[in-house]
C-alpha cells in the first residue's frame, strides 16, 4: 500500500495564534487592552482611551488591531468623531503599506452596518462605518477592498442623501 504523503507545509493546521493570518485562531489581547477593556466596563471610559493611545503611539511592527479596534469603538461610543477621524488618519500614517489594515478597516465597517450582528444596523453606525470605508478607499487604493470600501462609502451616503454622482 503506498502511503499518503503528508500535507504541505503549514496546510491542515490552524495558524499559529499571534499570527494575525487568515481565519485561523484569533491572536489572544494584549495586555493593555485588557486592562483598558477593564477600565471601560468599569465607567472610566477615558481612562481606557488614555491607556489606548499609548498602546497605540509606540512603535510596532505590525499594527496593534486589538487596541486601534477598542479604541475605535470607544471612541465612536463616547461620540468623538473628531478624535475617531484623528485616530483613522494616524493607522493611515503610521501604516501606509500595511495592507491588513485596509481589511480591518472595511470588516468592522461591514459589521457595523449588519443588522444580524450585536449592535450592528444602529443609526449612528452609519457614520463611523462610513469614516472607515473612506480611509480604506483613500488610505490603500491598491487594496483588493479598495473598490469594495469605495462601493460602502457610496452605499452609506445614498442610504443618508447625500449621493454623488
Amino acid at each position: 500500500m503506498a502511503r499518503a504523503a503528508p500535507p504541505a507545509a503549514g496546510r491542515g493546521e490552524p495558524f499559529a495564534q499571534g499570527s494575525g493570518r487568515g481565519p485561523g485562531i484569533r491572536p489572544a489581547l494584549s495586555e493593555e487592552v485588557k486592562t483598558a477593556r477593564a477600565k471601560a466596563a468599569d465607567g472610566d471610559v477615558p481612562g481606557a482611551i488614555a491607556e489606548l493611545r499609548k498602546v497605540t503611539a509606540a512603535p510596532h511592527a505590525l499594527p496593534p488591531f486589538d487596541a486601534y479596534g477598542l479604541l475605535l469603538d470607544l471612541l465612536h461610543r463616547s461620540g468623538n468623531h473628531r478624535e475617531l477621524v484623528t485616530t483613522l488618519d494616524d493607522m493611515v500614517t503610521r501604516y501606509p503599506s500595511e495592507i491588513r489594515v485596509s481589511f480591518f478597516l472595511v470588516q468592522k465597517a461591514k459589521s457595523l452596518l449588519n443588522p444580524n450582528r450585536a449592535g450592528g444596523g444602529r443609526p449612528g453606525n452609519a457614520i463611523f462605518a462610513r469614516e472607515l470605508a473612506k480611509h480604506a478607499a483613500e488610505g490603500y487604493p491598491a487594496s483588493p477592498v479598495a473598490a469594495e470600501a469605495a462601493a460602502l462609502v457610496k452605499q452609506i451616503e445614498s442610504a443618508r442623501g447625500r449621493g454623488r454622482s
